[in-house]
């Protein structure tokens, strides 16, 4: 008997699992340019370019950086993305 409630158990955890991991590749091969992405790292970007394995995203007014698509864990189509915040230079005064 415990050995059949094992049996399903871990039957359940490798579906759980597999399931996940086919939902994060259909994510990774729905990224486009423009889409705004969050990595497992927590930067949030807009996808400027898109390699087959690397993405580049802009965090920051023309600044870049280069990230592997399996580190991405969440995606904004473009149309729903917000545009970057523009850089306030100036000191907050009270």
């Amino acid at each position: 008997m415990i050995f059949i409630v094992i049996v399903a158990a871990l039957i359940g955890a490798y579906y759980l699992m597999s399931r996940r991991q086919g939902r994060a590749t259909q994510t990774q091969v729905e990224i486009q340019e423009g889409d705004e992405v969050v990595t497992s790292g927590g930067i949030v970007g807009i996808v400027d370019k898109v390699s087959q394995d690397r993405i580049w995203l802009e965090v920051a007014p023309e600044v870049v950086i280069e990230v592997m698509k399996n580190h991405v864990t969440t995606v904004a189509k473009a149309s729903q993305a917000q545009e970057l915040p523009e850089k306030n230079d100036e000191p907050k005064t009270q």
